[in-house]
């Protein structure tokens, strides 16, 4: 049986992928080699944690729950990839409900209703839907954050006089953002309540079918100012600090946030940049496996974290331990 070197499956959000390849790209010549041996030997290998490819349901992609940070999906074990473009059950201290995630170029285990939503009029290529019950009411919306974490810093970021400005224009775009590029442990996250694209607060049994072909708006049961009812209105809103925070969860509301995105394409494992073209997720993400997650800002609590893999990135791990055991023989003559 092939071992595989054990890299940790974390990612940033597809902003701060964009901003390393500016650095992976300029470097690509001098470091090619040398870099891909190195990201070997610093994650070291741990064999059997990945099902063989051909055993993924899902062809070309398969999907995990990221049990390293605490997150367990219901009736599934620790390494039994989870289903797409259904509903996962997920149920933790903080939050009890399910997560559906549809991916583009990638085979469905409801296939019907995954052609239907990525059909010819949308050039969105993967959603993600989070619904269900609150179990406390000190929850404030500013502490539900999306996004993704590093559990290593970057190799190749930019100067400062890069940095610096890319971080300052992010923050005007996306109020609320929260960018730490420089630390051990870079990450980046949004206000869920401010970035998603629709979001509901419905009475239990009023809930709108998550897998629905569109799911409609409506906040009127948290935000009863009718003003905030648009969905404009509400993500500009939400996506300030002082604003999220006077709101606190509901327990007794089923809370649905649709998130969809027309960039990273995980079906074919690469970031759509428009006039750019497209970028393998490989070099965007230095090798890593991207990430999907909801958790507490400052407890740290995951609501949910799953793992994307792909037969690419599976690839390329192949290639990169190859070329350590060759060096490694060639250092033994």
């Amino acid at each position: 049986q092939r071992s595989q070197p054990h890299i940790q499956l974390d990612s940033l959000t597809r902003h701060t992928a964009i901003l390393h390849t500016h650095q992976t790209q300029r470097n690509a010549t001098s470091h090619a080699h040398s870099h891909c041996i190195d990201v070997t030997m610093a994650e070291g290998v741990v064999p059997d944690t990945i099902p063989p490819t051909s055993e993924w349901k899902n062809e070309s992609v398969c999907l995990f729950a990221d049990t390293d940070k605490g997150f367990r999906a219901v009736d599934f074990d620790k390494n039994q990839p989870l289903p797409l473009g259904v509903p996962i059950a997920i149920k933790n201290d903080v939050f009890d409900g399910h997560i559906m995630i549809r991916i583009r170029h990638a085979t469905s285990n409801d296939p019907e209703q995954c052609s239907k939503y990525f059909d010819e009029t949308r050039k969105r290529v993967t959603q993600t839907v989070i619904q269900g019950k609150f179990l406390r009411d000190d929850i404030t919306f500013d502490q539900l954050m999306v996004g993704d974490q590093y559990d290593r810093g970057f190799r190749n970021l930019p100067p400062a006089w890069i940095l610096g400005p890319f971080i300052a224009f992010f923050s005007k775009i996306v109020p609320g953002i929260k960018m730490d590029l420089t630390s051990d442990k870079p990450s980046v996250f949004t206000y869920v309540v401010g970035d998603s694209q629709t979001m509901r607060a419905d009475k239990e049994g009023e809930q709108p079918d998550m897998c629905a072909y569109d799911i409609e708006e409506d906040v009127k049961l948290i935000l009863p100012k009718e003003k905030y009812h648009t969905i404009s209105a509400r993500r500009k809103y939400f996506a300030t600090p002082k604003h999220a925070s006077k709101y606190t969860v509901d327990p007794n509301l089923v809370y649905t946030f649709n998130l969809y995105d027309n960039i990273m394409d995980y079906g074919k494992f690469e970031m759509k940049m428009g006039i750019l073209g497209s970028l393998s997720m490989i070099t965007a993400y230095d090798s890593l496996a991207p990430s999907l997650g909801m958790k507490l800002k400052d407890a740290g609590d995951w609501i949910f974290r799953v793992q994307i893999l792909h037969t690419k990135l599976i690839e390329h791990w192949d290639e990169v331990e190859a070329k350590k055991k060759a060096a490694d023989e060639k250092g033994k003559k």
